[in-house]
């Protein structure tokens, strides 16, 4: 799907965010602009599978290797890659 593609109602649309996770929703009404989350929810229907809370909880908190010495500073650009990098593993 494209940013330009119509949106109508009864279509299904899949959403995949960071971690793997999928959401499926499904259009129920047309909103002509853009409008507040509350009144977006009314519009769709969400059929996503339940979220395990193991899978909610970003990746972050299970990497006790990953602390840094207190008073070494920020991070470098290096540093930042590394730990990307790990946190891909």
């Amino acid at each position: 799907m494209k940013a330009a593609h119509i949106v109508k109602i009864g279509e299904r649309y899949t959403l995949s965010y960071p971690q793997g996770v999928k959401k499926i929703i499904e259009v129920t009404d047309i909103i002509d602009k853009r409008q507040s989350f509350e009144i977006a929810k009314a519009n769709y229907i969400d059929h996503s599978p339940p979220i395990e809370k193991l899978e909610r909880m970003p990746s972050v908190f299970f990497m006790p290797n990953m602390q840094r010495d207190r008073g070494a500073g920020r991070p470098t650009k290096k540093d930042k890659r590394d730990m990307d990098d790990f946190r891909r593993d």
